[in-house]
């Protein structure tokens, strides 16, 4: 390889024998090369890819994926996205475990009458009546505030969510379509019991009461036995974005013992901050007796054993979202589901879906 004169027709000597001596060993040479075409390549790669992602794949994908790979410029294509995406209708597909007897034994009040009724097959109630099944065919609200926290805060108005029970039954799980609502509001738990909607109604996913000068809200869950209670009430139902939950605990290690909270808390240096993520539903469809949609065992996704109801629910979804609402992921068996459809898609999907349900 010839060297290009400089300026002038003369060549310099020490940088003629610094370029021999860099291209003396071919595997040198060629592994600048690559250097050099990963430096360019690193200028557009991530942008590319950053915009592959936000487009195509679904959330419980997409901050993983994103994470894996090392994207920095995640976050910019995102914004482009982020307004198209909120005029959109989120479909999400969640599911809760019900089984008969589980938190029975030390129950009492309103804890244990849902807890007999789960027990006597009357309907597949959450344990604990979250989302609150058991209220709504009394009339009340349908309302969803302990579990899923992370759905919980993603959920906004006019989203809807299909419910799924999922119960041991010997040797095998068992799945049933309970349940599709959209998403009306979403409220601080503080004031969810002074809600005239709620006002004196025994919601058990209201995990806090206030002191009768609102000052403190105390941690309640008295109707269940002490080991069924949740441990990481306050995380559950709290704004915590920039601190993780083993500093959060630790940080309110005093909290948790004393089991309340007041306006004068902070965490590393901060006010407490509550999330609006107790979430009330509107137009929801509960059939008397859901059907058996899927089975699964252990450690196994589910076989689906009604084809329409199935297509029914995913049949809108694109073709990169799981269809499986069980993962083969002992720590995260039941992870959500989640799609996006036009307002006027989504309202006609959920009415298909209510009348593939009641056909069954």
């Amino acid at each position: 390889m010839g060297l290009k004169p400089l300026p002038g027709g003369k060549y310099r000597q020490a940088e003629r024998n610094r370029v021999q001596r860099r291209f003396a060993n071919g595997a040198a040479r060629r592994k600048l090369c690559l250097r050099r075409t990963i430096r360019r390549l690193s200028c557009w790669w991530p942008f590319y890819w950053g915009f592959k992602l936000t487009k195509a794949a679904p959330d419980d994908q997409r901050n993983l994926l994103a994470v894996r790979i090392g994207l920095s410029r995640v976050e910019s294509t995102q914004e482009w996205t982020m307004d198209a995406d909120q005029k959109k209708a989120a479909i999400y597909v969640a599911c809760f475990h019900s089984q008969p007897g589980q938190d029975l034994r030390g129950a009492s009040g309103q804890f244990e009458i849902v807890e007999k009724a789960i027990q006597s097959g009357k309907w597949p109630y959450d344990n604990g009546d979250d989302p609150s099944f058991y209220q709504a065919q009394l009339q009340n609200p349908l309302t969803w505030g302990v579990c899923r926290q992370n759905v919980r805060n993603a959920v906004k108005k006019d989203d809807i969510v299909v419910f799924i029970s999922f119960t041991k039954v010997r040797s095998r799980i068992v799945y049933r379509l309970c349940s599709v609502a959209t998403v009306a509001s979403k409220m601080d738990h503080r004031y969810v019991r002074d809600d005239p909607r709620f006002k004196g109604k025994a919601y058990l996913n209201v995990l806090i009461e206030a002191d009768p000068n609102k000052e403190r809200w105390m941690h309640a869950e008295n109707e269940r036995r002490r080991g069924a209670r949740h441990k990481d009430w306050l995380w559950r139902i709290a704004d915590h974005r920039g601190v993780n939950q083993k500093t959060f605990n630790q940080e309110l290690r005093a909290v948790y013992e004393q089991e309340w909270f007041s306006k004068a808390t902070t965490v590393c240096g901060k006010p407490l901050r509550m999330a609006e993520n107790y979430v009330v539903f509107s137009d929801e469809y509960m059939p008397d007796n859901p059907p058996e949609v899927a089975h699964a065992s252990p450690g196994s996704c589910e076989e689906w054993t009604n084809g329409s109801l199935k297509q029914a629910i995913f049949g809108t979804a694109g073709h990169e979202t799981r269809r499986n609402i069980r993962t083969t992921n002992p720590s995260i068996a039941h992870a959500h589901i989640r799609w996006l459809l036009e307002p006027d898609t989504a309202k006609n999907w959920k009415d298909n879906l209510i009348k593939a349900m009641k056909e069954h």
